[in-house]
C-alpha cells in the first residue's frame, strides 16, 4: 500500500493547480479574460496573468474573499454577480477555476456568460469540473475509453465558441523560454514520457507489483499528452486561418489598386489622344527636360505636332468639345400625345398654380393627353397629388451665389432637352414672367414642337416691353386677363386673350356651416381670412401685428391667417387665431365674411371668383406685377377696400366699415361682375383644339 501512498501524494491536489495555474495563464497571454470560481492559488494566477499583459475580471462565489494582495495592488476587477461587470466589455478566455463551477452545468455556464463572450472565445475547463447536472456531457464520456473521451471532448463546439477540456499534465513543467520548433517538441515530450513511464513503472512495481497499474498509468500520461498537443494544434490551425484571411484582405485591396490605376491609366490614354496641340507641345517640353536622348529629338517632334496639327489630324480642344454632342435619351416606346407644361416658380406658387388649373382641366376635356411637368418650383407634392409626372430642377435662387446664370440656364438646357428627347411632347407650355435662355434654346432643337406661353399680365411700367421681345421664341401667347373684362376670348396675332385662371370651380368650395363647424366658430361670429404677402418675397410680420391687434380688439371677430405651403411660417399665439396652410386655401373662401389679402394674381381674383368681400393691401415691391393696379379694379368697382402705406386708424376705419352689414352685402354682390367665367377652361379648350 506504500506504492499507492506514494502515487497519491504525488497527484497531491497543490501540484495539480500550480500546473493548471501556469497552463491557463500561457493560453491568455495578452487577452482580455474571466475567471469564474475561486482556490488557494488564485493569486499565483493573477499575477501571472498581469506579467502576460492580460486585463483580468474575477467572478467569486459569494463566500470567498478577494485576494487581499490583488486588491491592494489594483491588478483585476472582483465581482460576486455578472451583473457587476461592464456591459461593453467582451472576454477572449474564459477559465474555470473552481471545481464548484457556483453550482452550474457545462450549458448553465455558458448561458450566463454569453453576453460577454465574442467569436472563437476560448474556454479553459477541466473536465473533472463537469457536475453531475451537465446530463448531456456525462452521458456522452460514460463507460468510454479515455481515447474515446478525448475524441469528444477535444472536439466539442459549443455554437460560436472553443471548447477546449484542459486535463493538464501535472508532470510537464511550463516554461516561460521561446517555444521550441515542432521537431524539438516532439523529441523533448517522447523523452519525458519514457522518462516518466519508467520512474513510474519502478515506484508502481515496488508498490504493487502489479502491471496494472503501469499500464493505466501510461494510459493516462500518454492521453494528457496528447490532449495538450492536440491544443496547441488548433491555436496554430486559428493563426493559420486568420493568417489565410488577411492574405485575403491584401490581395482584395491590391486589386482594387490595380483596377484604379488600370482606369487611371485609361483616363490619362484619352486625354493623350485628344489632346490639343498647345497641351502636346507642352508634355514633349516636359518630356524632353528629364532626357538627353529625348532633347535631342525635340524639334523633331515639334514638328511632327506642327504637321499634324496643319493636316487636321490634331483638333483644337475647344473644337473638339464643341463638336462633341451629348447622347440623346431614347424615347419612350407607344408615346401619346404629350404635352410638357414648364411653370418656373422661386418664391411663390402663381405660375405652377395657373398650370395645374389648365393641366387639370385638359385631362378632362381630352384624357388621351399625357400631362407631364417640368419645375423650378419647390412644390413637387402638388404636380404628384394631381396624378401627373414630374420634373424638378431647383431655381437659381437655391444654388450657391457663385453660380452664374450661364451655368444655371446650361443644367436648364441640359434637363430639358433630356425630358423632350424621352416623351417626344407635342407641346411645350411655359408659364413665367421672362424664359429663360435655357428654355429658349431647348425648344429650338424640335421646330415641330408647338410652344405657348401663359403670360399674366398687368405688368409694371417700363417692364411689358422687355418682356414683350421675347414673345418672338413662341407659337402662342395665351394672356390670362384681369378682373372686369369682357369675359369672351380674343384673339389678335398671335395672342389670345382669355378671364382669370381660376384653380377651383366653385362646386369645389367646402360648404360655409362644414368649414365654420370644423373650426368652431360660434354662430352670428364674423370670420375673416387675412394674407398679406405672396410666398417669402416680403417680410411682413410687423403689418401682420398691426393688423392682428386691431381684428381681435372686436369680440365677435374669429381670425384665420392664410400661409403659403412653401413660405415662412408665422408664429401667432392669440385668442380667436388660427393659422392653415392647407392648398389651395381658396377651398375654404365660401365660408368668410371678409378678406384681408395682398393683390397677387391667383389669390386677388379667387376672392372676387368666389364672392369675398375684401381688403386690399398692394405688394408694391414686386419686379414685374402691379399689384397696386389690379387693386384699384376692385376698389372701383366697389368689391373691396383699397389700402397702401396703413396705419392703425386705417385698419380700424376699413374693417368698421367692411363689416358693416349693408357695405358687406354691397361688396359682396360688386365681386360677382368682376369675374364671372374661369379662364382655365377657356385656355384648356383652346390647347385640346389646337
Amino acid at each position: 500500500m506504500s506504492g499507492n501512498n506514494e502515487l497519491n501524494n504525488y497527484y497531491n491536489e497543490m501540484e495539480f493547480w500550480r500546473t493548471y495555474t501556469q497552463y491557463s495563464a500561457n493560453k491568455a497571454a495578452g487577452k482580455q479574460v474571466l475567471i469564474i470560481g475561486s482556490q488557494e492559488p488564485l493569486p499565483d494566477l493573477l499575477s501571472l496573468l498581469e506579467q502576460k499583459g492580460c486585463s483580468t475580471t474575477v467572478l467569486l462565489d459569494s463566500e470567498i474573499e478577494p485576494p487581499v494582495q490583488a486588491i491592494s495592488e489594483g491588478q483585476v476587477q472582483f465581482v460576486y454577480d455578472l451583473s457587476e461587470i461592464d456591459q461593453s466589455l467582451s472576454f477572449t478566455d474564459v477559465i474555470v477555476y473552481s471545481k464548484i463551477t457556483r453550482q452550474q452545468s457545462l450549458a448553465g455556464l455558458f448561458t450566463l456568460i454569453s453576453p460577454f463572450l465574442k467569436e472563437q472565445t476560448k474556454l479553459v475547463y477541466y473536465y473533472d469540473f463537469l457536475t453531475e447536472d451537465d446530463e448531456a456531457t456525462i452521458s456522452e464520456l460514460k463507460d468510454l475509453s479515455l481515447e474515446q473521451k478525448l475524441s469528444i471532448i477535444d472536439t466539442k463546439i459549443l455554437e460560436k465558441y472553443v471548447f477546449f477540456t484542459s486535463e493538464v499534465n501535472p508532470y510537464i513543467k511550463v516554461s516561460e523560454e521561446p517555444e521550441e520548433t515542432e521537431v524539438g517538441k516532439w523529441l523533448r515530450v517522447t523523452q519525458d514520457i519514457l522518462s516518466h513511464v519508467k520512474e513510474k513503472y519502478q515506484d508502481v512495481e515496488k508498490a504493487e507489483g502489479s502491471e496494472s497499474n503501469v499500464d493505466r498509468f501510461i494510459e493516462a500520461e500518454t492521453l494528457k499528452k496528447m490532449v495538450s498537443y492536440r491544443l496547441q494544434m488548433k491555436e496554430l490551425e486559428g493563426m493559420v486561418s486568420h493568417l489565410e484571411r488577411q492574405i485575403g484582405k491584401e490581395k482584395q485591396k491590391q486589386k482594387k489598386l490595380k483596377n484604379l490605376l488600370d482606369k487611371s491609366n485609361k483616363v490619362l490614354a484619352v486625354h493623350k489622344e485628344n489632346a490639343s496641340a498647345r497641351y502636346r507641345i507642352g508634355d514633349a517640353i516636359i518630356n524632353s527636360m528629364r532626357s538627353p536622348r529625348k532633347m535631342l529629338g525635340l524639334p523633331r517632334t515639334l514638328y511632327r505636332i506642327y504637321k499634324q496639327t496643319k493636316n487636321g489630324e490634331i483638333v483644337p480642344r475647344n473644337a473638339s468639345s464643341q463638336q462633341q454632342k451629348q447622347e440623346k435619351v431614347q424615347p419612350i416606346s407607344e408615346t401619346k400625345e404629350t404635352i410638357v407644361f414648364v411653370p418656373t416658380n422661386g418664391a411663390g406658387l402663381g405660375h405652377l398654380t395657373r398650370l395645374l388649373a389648365i393641366a387639370r382641366r385638359v385631362k378632362k376635356l381630352d384624357p388621351n393627353k399625357e400631362i407631364v411637368f417640368h419645375t423650378t418650383s419647390s412644390a413637387m407634392h402638388l404636380i404628384l397629388q394631381e396624378g401627373f409626372l414630374g420634373y424638378h430642377l431647383p431655381s437659381k435662387m437655391l444654388f450657391p451665389k457663385e453660380m452664374t446664370a450661364k451655368q444655371w440656364n446650361q443644367m436648364l438646357h441640359n434637363h430639358l432637352n433630356d425630358v423632350i428627347d424621352l416623351h417626344q411632347p407635342e407641346m411645350i407650355v411655359f408659364d413665367g414672367a421672362f424664359p429663360y435662355a435655357g428654355l429658349v434654346s431647348s425648344m429650338r432643337k424640335d421646330e415641330g414642337i408647338k410652344k405657348y406661353w401663359v403670360k399674366r399680365g398687368q405688368h409694371k411700367e417700363g417692364t411689358a416691353e422687355l418682356v414683350s421681345e421675347k414673345e418672338k421664341y413662341f407659337d402662342r401667347i395665351l394672356v390670362p386677363g384681369e378682373a372686369g373684362a369682357s369675359g369672351n376670348m380674343e384673339t389678335q396675332d398671335k395672342v389670345v386673350h382669355s378671364e382669370p385662371v381660376i384653380y377651383l370651380d366653385k362646386e369645389e368650395l367646402v360648404g360655409r356651416e362644414i368649414v365654420r363647424k370644423k373650426w368652431n366658430i360660434p354662430e352670428g361670429a364674423k370670420l375673416v381670412y387675412v394674407q398679406l404677402g405672396a410666398g417669402n418675397i416680403n417680410d411682413i410680420n410687423s403689418t401682420i401685428s398691426i393688423l392682428l391687434r386691431e381684428l381681435t380688439s372686436r369680440e365677435n371677430v374669429y381670425v384665420v391667417v392664410g400661409e403659403s405651403i412653401i413660405g415662412t411660417r408665422i408664429a401667432v399665439d392669440m385668442e380667436r387665431v388660427m393659422t392653415i396652410r392647407d392648398y389651395p386655401n381658396s377651398m375654404y373662401f365660401g365660408a368668410f365674411d371678409l378678406a384681408i389679402s395682398a393683390t397677387g394674381y391667383n389669390t386677388f381674383h379667387e376672392l372676387m371668383y368666389f364672392g369675398v368681400p375684401s381688403i386690399f393691401l398692394p405688394n408694391e415691391n414686386t419686379k414685374t406685377d402691379d399689384q397696386v393696379a389690379r387693386a384699384n379694379i376692385a376698389g372701383d368697382a366697389g368689391a373691396a377696400i383699397v389700402l397702401r402705406d396703413p396705419g392703425e386708424d386705417d385698419f380700424k376705419e376699413a374693417i368698421d366699415r367692411a363689416l358693416d352689414p349693408e357695405v358687406n352685402e354691397q361688396m359682396r354682390e360688386s365681386t360677382k361682375k368682376l369675374v364671372q367665367i374661369n379662364g382655365a377652361d377657356q385656355i384648356a379648350r383652346k390647347i385640346v383644339e389646337s
